[in-house]
């Protein structure tokens, strides 16, 4: 949050009581930011006032009106009448306060920090009946739908709207401003393009090893179907590395006591220069117009994420640095490179985006990553223990190196919804003997089933 945006919230006109702050430090993202936790808050009855000094009604039956009266009214049958045109009012609080036992006064927190709870109270279920007996006059809102802590939404809209939304616009904004700092793009007006690809913005939450949250990420990708063959794209394969040769790599390395490091460029679909004429749309929400109030649309310089020959013109570039530097290309994985002297032996597996090294000595490391920052911003990631949704554990002393996919299974369970209740654990996902065809016996084999 922006000093200017804190300031307004604690110096509110018109409320009884504005916004106090309970705790203001600096923002982990961006020290002229903050991180604010805020005191609960009282909502004055004014808020629910008419320009005629009057409550709303929908408010002055509920704070009004006894239960009897209510349930009378709810037996009335519905009065057909010309629907008049509704006043809206948004009043946004915790659905516990609904139930509050002191109905004078309504509790909220302009950063709710814990979201769920707006879900599981049993105010949710007058909702239904308030609006059935109120549909001929003022409609009121009482509820702030937001995504809680650690959903990954699925446009702008829900990531700008959820609790974690500053850390998304922080995401939304550096995403941009690589892109245009990689001159990604020149902006041109739309009738210089054969065929507008269209984008949209993709959200992911990257995890740490132990499955909690290391960053928010936001990526604006053409939509790559909306391309013409022979028009913006011709030849698309890009290879990848195998796992099988991710695993010989490992094993070398432990069997050899190589270093093992990871590296990370950043944003590297956008260091690749294109071969051919793509226009895309804009990224929604930093939409430039024209003298005539049109919007413009970006002609690629570089690769773009979503677009059909991304991948193959990036893995170009990094083959081509590479190999510029003494290394060479393996034929039977080609995503595999090796350089080794009398005194020194590495390798590199490319997935990607995703880079492994192999080498004898760290300082080897940092003459590898002064090489490709030379071509595109590259950072290391420090010895590897993570790798593809595979977390490497190493043992130098005894020469042990195990891989497992714990969190990765764990995160496809979740996600299917085959997460077991507590006291339901079970050591196999089905019977040791079933055989194809059959019935399942028990309920977890009939869920397994379900989810497939």
């Amino acid at each position: 949050m922006t000093q200017a945006a804190l300031d307004s919230r604690t110096t509110l006109t018109g409320l009884d009581v504005p916004f106090q702050t309970d705790q203001v430090t600096p923002s982990t993202y961006n020290p002229l930011n903050f991180d604010v936790t805020w005191k609960p808050s009282l909502e004055p009855k004014s808020t629910f006032l008419t320009e005629d000094g009057s409550y709303l009604p929908v408010f002055a039956s509920m704070h009004n009106d006894t239960r009897a009266q209510r349930a009378a009214r709810r037996a009335q049958p519905p009065v057909v009448a010309p629907r008049p045109l509704a006043n809206i009012a948004f009043a946004l609080f915790t659905a516990a306060a609904v139930a509050s036992p002191n109905p004078s006064s309504y509790y909220s927190s302009p950063l709710d920090s814990s979201p769920t709870s707006r879900f599981n109270s049993p105010a949710l279920g007058h909702y239904h009946s308030m609006f059935q007996h109120h549909q001929t006059t003022e409609l009121m809102c009482f509820i702030s739908v937001v995504l809680p802590t650690g959903s990954t939404p699925r446009n702008s809209d829900e990531a700008l709207s959820s609790v974690d939304a500053r850390h998304w616009k922080f995401a939304l904004d550096s995403e941009h401003s690589q892109l245009v700092d990689a001159s990604t793009w020149e902006l041109v007006p739309r009738n210089q393009a054969s065929n507008v690809v269209t984008g949209k913005w993709v959200f992911k939450i990257k995890l740490n090893e132990d499955g909690s949250i290391d960053r928010y990420k936001a990526r604006w990708v053409a939509r790559g179907f909306s391309q013409r063959q022979d028009v913006d794209y011709t030849e698309i394969f890009a290879p990848v590395v195998r796992y099988s040769s991710i695993r010989t790599i490992l094993s070398i390395s432990n069997a050899y006591q190589l270093s093992l490091f990871g590296l990370d460029v950043s944003n590297a679909f956008a260091r690749a220069d294109v071969d051919e004429e793509i226009y895309v749309q804009q990224p929604h929400g930093y939409v430039q117009y024209d003298s005539n109030g049109k919007p413009l649309v970006c002609r690629l310089n570089k690769g773009l994420y979503g677009t059909k020959q991304a991948a193959r013109l990036w893995n170009k570039k990094f083959r081509n640095c590479i190999l510029a530097h003494g290394w060479k290309q393996l034929e039977s994985d080609p995503c595999i490179f090796t350089r080794h002297t009398t005194t020194q032996w590495e390798i590199i597996g490319l997935y990607v985006d995703d880079i492994i090294h192999a080498c004898s000595a760290p300082s080897i490391h940092t003459s590898l990553l002064d090489d490709c920052n030379a071509s595109f911003p590259t950072t290391s990631q420090g010895p590897l223990t993570w790798i593809l949704g595979m977390h490497v554990k190493r043992d130098f002393k005894n020469r042990i190196l195990s891989i497992d996919q714990s969190q990765s299974i764990l995160s496809y369970i979740e996600n299917c919804d085959l997460t077991p209740e507590p006291g339901r654990n079970i050591t196999t996902p089905m019977d040791e003997q079933w055989s194809y065809g059959s019935e399942p016996k028990t309920d977890d084999e009939t869920a397994h089933v379900k989810s497939r």
